[in-house]
């Protein structure tokens, strides 16, 4: 065997050891469903790592020096946005534009990704969205890191308009009400900006540049303002409608470089059309709506994951009668009849154009659960609140919730009971949250739109649809919800990690997006999702390119030997979200998370492969760790372990002569479990199927079936376990305090 194969399993043992420090953060996600993973603290971390010093830090100064520096590079002309009219977009992008030596640069896309599944095409994470107050075929998109983009024919096609902003980070996009080529966007990602307590934690939160304006129907953008808060996150606008002046942000955060910490943010108030702020309201402030029935008459939402411990006013629900001056409490902790935390959650809001309007609010507690919360309803202008009922899927305390990353509320402009939330899924109630039903169970077999839902919006001049911004992108329905269409043919927004190169196949790409899995083309112009989930980097062997490994964060590894076409027992349908609460280290404004006991590890999508656990062959593509009989571990509530039945897997056949990834050995599990009946060395005890295993070398030799070896090996464990004798150490008689 040619040198370079024998020594792949030690290079990759290597890399592995490399990463291990990683593992240990899968204990902290909370409970997980066993089929998918997708944890935004979890690739935080991943990402953050490599950035770090040997302290574990990385210094928000240097970080942002390179910012600067950043800014400061000249543009290549060919990269600027091309005049309006002028733009063209076909199945391979915008048109190449060439320079005098023959190069050219041209975009790669993706221009909606395959999915695999019944999602459709993806685009990526999509977290504002407006449409034109009286032609709903105008609709403005933001994406995470992607910038504005704009469609004038329905989302039919869309093309980037803020290429030359200071920030891509868009988190709310508004017209002004007085005139509507006047728009607003804030900046900044207000979902995933709890993640970074300390700035030199550099857990990824994608701050912004203050507030844009267009006037000239969104064509063009620029920074308006000069005294916002340096390294923010603006999470809302708002513009008064009788004077377009006046304009309200919300500031979720912003890094105070200098002390090393976040600190809340607050609503701060213009009079001279954006330029100049005061603020008027300290705290994480997360969002802003208006009083259709008095141009001055606003609310403001106030609360952050796991609550704002350096708050001195309490959070919850404010309301202000001069668009923002001064507030007065509205839904608070000593609010009749709604009681919440004295500093809740992540909060939001959405209000009817009736009259009265009609107001909701969805308060999430520390722990990002409405178990603490809840949504409220109030009917009289925020003078009274009742709550209502939620569904148990949306922010459960025990299960699976991430609505720290993903929450937004809204209602039906003209029908005040129809309402819409969006965590994980997409959640509707026809009676004013009496009630609610799934509108759409994003890992139901044939769901049409992909999960993560951050952004909703009602077009005033067509009631009858909805749009839907998510992690996957675009979607509509007309039909309130029985059907959706994905828009995404159109649009270029998936975060990339990172892209590998094929030795020999100049087309050929490879890289691992957030949420939409590692994506692979072949021609620079197709694209489709290999592995699904978050992707992270991907590794083309140089000398032997067919084989590919496609990581995700904590280092779990796919491998491929039909250069990344299919790895092992890959998915088509969509898995279960692996979400969970997002623990976090965090100072000040952002207090750390207790996790609750009995959480079990995030579980692995079968065919990879986490550090520190071993490896159990059970057949020629069957790879599992030491959980049960098909690599997963069958928990009930709070982490406990639940017996299920179910065929029993087939381990009695000869395993083949193969070698072993971890160790370059042949064999199969149960060369350890021989030597140890022989009273050879023992490693720790793991469990396949309920029961003890001792895995170490793998090994093939004669002798029993696997599946009677298992079934002696377990009977020896228990023996052991009455006698008290430690079955790490055979012969050295009882245990310590053994009966």
């Amino acid at each position: 065997m040619p040198l370079a194969r024998r020594s792949l399993p030690r290079t990759i043992v290597a890399a592995l050891a490399l990463l291990q420090a990683t593992a240990g953060l899968a204990a902290e996600e909370g409970d997980r469903p066993p089929r998918r993973r997708d944890l935004p603290r979890a690739r935080a971390e991943w990402t953050a790592m490599f950035r770090r010093d040997t302290e574990g830090a990385v210094s928000a100064g240097r970080r942002l020096r390179a910012l600067r520096q950043a800014c400061a590079v000249p543009s290549d002309p060919l990269l600027a946005r091309p005049p309006a009219g002028a733009f063209t977009r076909s199945d391979a992008g915008p048109t190449a534009r060439a320079f005098g030596d023959g190069l050219a640069w041209r975009p790669l896309g993706p221009w909606g990704a395959s999915s695999g599944t019944s999602w459709g095409k993806v685009s990526g994470r999509i977290t504002a969205l407006a449409v034109h107050p009286s032609n709903a075929d105008v609709v403005f998109v933001g994406a995470a890191t992607g910038g504005i983009w704009k469609s004038s024919d329905g989302g039919r096609s869309f093309r980037p308009v803020s290429d030359t902003a200071p920030s891509l980070a868009t988190s709310a996009i508004v017209f002004s009400p007085a005139n509507t080529e006047v728009l607003y966007a804030a900046t900044g990602e207000a979902d995933s900006a709890y993640l970074e307590g300390n700035p030199a934690s550099s857990l990824g939160t994608y701050l912004g540049a203050g507030l844009l304006r267009s006037v000239d129907g969104g064509e063009t953008w620029s920074r308006v303002d000069i005294d916002l808060p340096e390294n923010a996150v603006v999470s809302r606008v708002l513009v008064n409608p009788r004077d377009p002046q006046r304009v309200l942000v919300a500031v979720y955060i912003f890094h105070d470089v200098a002390a090393g910490r976040s600190r809340p943010g607050g609503t701060y108030l213009s009079t001279d059309g954006g330029v100049r702020f005061t603020r008027t309201f300290a705290h994480a402030a997360s969002d802003l709506v208006q009083d259709p029935t008095s141009p001055d008459g606003v609310f403001a939402a106030f609360g952050i994951d796991g609550g704002c411990a350096s708050c001195a006013a309490a959070g919850g629900v404010w309301r202000s009668a001069d668009f923002g001056l001064t507030w007065s409490p509205s839904l608070t902790r000593d609010a009749p009849g709604a009681p919440i935390p004295v500093q809740p959650g992540q909060v939001k809001l959405t209000i009817s154009a009736t009259t009265p309007p009609v107001l909701y609010a969805s308060v999430l507690d520390g722990d990002d659960a409405h178990a603490g919360g809840g949504v409220f309803r109030s009917a009289d202008g925020g003078g009274t609140w009742e709550k209502r009922t939620v569904h148990p899927q949306m922010c459960p305390t025990d299960g699976f919730n991430q609505c720290g990353y993903d929450h937004t509320i809204l209602v039906h402009p003209t029908t005040p009971d129809l309402l819409y939330l969006g965590t994980v899924s997409l959640y509707v109630s026809r009676d004013g949250a009496a009630t609610w039903d799934a509108l759409v169970e994003v890992y139901a077999p044939g769901a049409s739109i992909h999960p993560d839902q951050h952004a909703l919006a009602i077009p005033a001049s067509a009631p009858g649809t909805l749009w839907v911004g998510n992690d996957g992108g675009l979607y509509r329905t007309i039909d309130g919800g029985a059907t959706f269409e994905s828009f995404n043919h159109a649009l270029g927004l998936i975060q990339f990690n990172g892209v590998a190169f094929h030795p020999a196949i100049p087309e050929f790409l490879m890289g691992g997006t957030q949420d939409n899995g590692n994506l692979r083309t072949l021609d620079g112009v197709s694209w489709s999702d290999r592995t699904g989930g978050d992707g992270g980097f991907v590794l083309v062997r140089q000398d032997a390119p067919e084989q590919v490994l496609a990581a995700h964060y904590y280092a779990y590894l796919n491998y491929s030997t039909t250069t990344g076409a299919v790895f092992p027992r890959r998915h088509a349908e969509p898995h279960a979200h692996a979400g969970g609460r997002q623990p976090r280290r965090a100072d000040g404004v952002l207090p750390a998370r207790r996790r609750r006991a009995g959480g079990p590890r995030d579980r692995l999508p079968r065919g990879a492969t986490p550090l520190g656990e071993r490896v159990v062959r059970r057949g020629p593509d069957r790879v599992g760790t030491p959980f049960d009989g098909d690599g997963r571990r069958q928990r009930g509530h709070h982490g406990r372990r639940r017996r299920r039945r179910r065929e029993r897997p087939r381990l009695g056949r000869r395993l083949p002569r193969r070698r072993s990834l971890l160790d370059g050995r042949r064999g199969d599990v149960g060369a350890e479990n021989r030597r140890s009946a022989r009273g050879g060395r023992h490693r720790r005890p793991c469990r396949v199927r309920g029961r003890p295993l001792c895995v170490r070398r793998l090994r093939r030799l004669p002798g029993r079936s696997l599946a009677t070896r298992l079934r002696d090996d377990g009977r020896r464990a228990q023996l052991d376990e009455r006698l008290g004798r430690d079955p790490r150490r055979p012969g050295d008689g009882p245990r310590p305090g053994a009966r």
